[in-house]
């Protein structure tokens, strides 16, 4: 089976107007249950080919693992990855929890934001600076 993933802005595309409105096309996206760990391993891969000194994966998640209808593999296997990947120290990966905080038990650098959007932007930079320590 194969895996759907959409790359919102290639790492060589300028941030333009077209990328703006990808961006805000996102939720127009048909998608069903994703695999959380697969769809990381293939960012994962994406950003080790890269040059950059620091390389950061960010994950945005609801905090539901699924795995094609198995949450128990999906959430076992997204655990073992994230902390395998951390161990080797190439990319730094860090979960931003939106309206839920289970994926603090998935990525041990974790932000979680409420989804209200009332202090959404605010508190999300806050923690990054503390997580990302500048």
């Amino acid at each position: 089976e194969n895996l759907l993933t959409y790359i919102i802005k290639d790492f060589s595309e300028p941030y333009n107007s077209k990328v703006k409105r990808r961006i805000g096309n996102y939720r127009r996206l048909h998608y069903e249950e994703n695999c959380d760990v697969d769809s990381v391993k293939v960012a994962y891969e994406r950003l080790l080919k890269r040059q950059e000194k620091r390389r950061i994966l960010f994950v945005l998640t609801d905090g539901a693992v699924m795995n094609k209808g198995n949450t128990n593999v999906g959430k076992d296997e997204l655990k073992r990855f994230v902390k395998e990947a951390g161990k080797k120290g190439a990319i730094e990966i860090i979960g931003i929890s939106i309206g839920d905080d289970r994926a603090g038990k998935y990525y041990p650098k974790c932000i979680y934001v409420d989804s209200r959007g009332e202090s959404l932007a605010k508190n999300l930079f806050e923690q990054l600076k503390k997580i990302l320590k500048v």
